[in-house]
């Protein structure tokens, strides 16, 4: 009786270390699956910000070419920046991204291809972006078409007989109804409207000097073109410019609310981003 009893002790015995060679084994094949499933992950983490790097490097490389297409002779700007030319940014030690521009190919008679490349990198994780911008070297720049739309108004005579249309106020515009100008409007010393009024412009709007006033609550001003503006904000509601628009006082037109401006602008938000693009109502 004694004897079986100790071969049932020796059994539980033989047991208990099954038990745990198992649980040793299981629970070593689970901690490799868990630390293998972080490493993935952490993998994937990496990736996702490096492409994010690269993305942002590319969006700072568009933006930096957009500039130098607003001034004159751009394309000769933009390759004395161009070929070949490396730009590393170092966000911190383990974060970066590369900008490699290429060599400018020209494309057809007047149209050139820009090829670049932006690698993000992210704890040693990289993510590339490959693509190339087109430019044409007679594309003027928006700011340099108003700026010559501004001296070709200053410098002829400015009136209704001309094409377009041009309607001319030397000594400023002071309205209290609703009017449509179908054509150019040049507007010097000041353009004031009262009550809840609508001037509509279908071509080019000039403001030249004195300040623009919209004594109404729902005063409006839509232009349907391209506007110049020299003339300061005195108390604006809506101002809406579909096409695009420059404004010498930045300073001042910057902190206006109501200007919708769907083209391009010089204006832009209190992060520095430019206020053009807009969906206008």
């Amino acid at each position: 009786m004694r004897k079986k009893l100790f071969n049932e002790r020796g059994a539980a015995l033989v047991l208990v270390l099954l038990v745990i060679v198992l649980v040793g084994i299981f629970g070593t094949v689970l901690a490799t699956q868990i630390n293998s499933t972080g490493m993935q992950a952490n993998k994937s983490q990496e990736l996702v910000q490096a492409e994010s790097l690269a993305v942002m490097g590319e969006n700072l490389l568009i933006k930096d070419v957009e500039k130098l297409t607003d001034l004159d002779q751009p394309l000769q700007m933009i390759r004395d920046k161009w070929d070949e030319n490396i730009l590393l940014k170092q966000m911190n030690s383990s974060h970066s991204y590369l900008i490699e521009t290429k060599q400018i190919l020209e494309k057809s008679a007047g149209e050139y291809v820009l090829p670049y490349k932006v690698t993000g990198t992210s704890e040693g994780t990289t993510k590339s972006i490959e693509n190339e911008l087109t430019l044409s070297s007679s594309e003027e720049s928006w700011v340099a078409a108003i700026e010559r739309k501004k001296e070709e108004l200053s410098s002829k005579e400015c009136n209704t007989n001309s094409s377009p249309p041009c309607f001319y106020f030397p000594r400023g515009l002071d309205t209290n109804k609703s009017e449509m100008y179908e054509g150019d409007l040049w507007v010097n010393d000041g353009l004031t409207i009262r009550g809840k009024k609508q001037v509509e412009v279908t071509k080019f709007l000039l403001l030249t000097s004195g300040y623009l006033t919209m004594n109404g609550s729902k005063a409006e001003i839509i232009v349907r073109g391209d506007a110049y503006i020299s003339a300061n904000p005195s108390k604006v509601s809506y101002l809406i410019i579909q096409g695009d628009a420059f404004f010498e006082n930045v300073d001042v037109w910057s902190r206006v609310e109501g200007v919708c401006i769907e083209g391009q602008t010089n204006l832009v938000d209190q992060s520095g981003l430019s206020i053009g693009g807009q969906d206008c109502p």
